[in-house]
């Protein structure tokens, strides 16, 4: 039986590669807890979003030091659904990423760099 914080570790277990290193993320907001890990074998950026929100959250993620680029995949788990793929998210115009995120989840998101 896997635990609710089972599948929440999994998130790091599933996205993060041996090898990655993790890197500076903060967020604005108390409640919501982001970790970044740069994959450089990947080429990609990784990031654990936890919202321990009970609402939704609006992310904004921007990079510094990064160029971000192509599209963004994920998955996301809740209470009801855990490890949903999230479908591809199109990187902004200004090289950022919007995506809301439902309350008490937690987002993996891959984004090439």
């Amino acid at each position: 039986h896997i635990t609710g914080m089972g599948y929440a570790i999994g998130h790091y277990a599933r996205w993060v590669r041996r090898g990655a290193v993790r890197v500076e993320a903060e967020s604005s907001d108390p409640l919501v807890q982001v970790t970044a890990f740069r994959d450089d074998a990947d080429k990609r950026l990784v990031l654990v979003v936890i919202n321990n929100d009970h609402g939704p959250q609006q992310l904004r993620i921007n990079a510094k030091g990064f160029s971000l680029m192509g599209r963004t995949t994920g998955e996301q788990s809740t209470a009801h659904a855990f490890w949903k793929a999230l479908p591809p998210i199109e990187i902004g115009h200004k090289g950022g990423v919007s995506l809301n995120v439902p309350g008490s989840s937690v987002t993996s998101l891959a984004v090439t760099v």
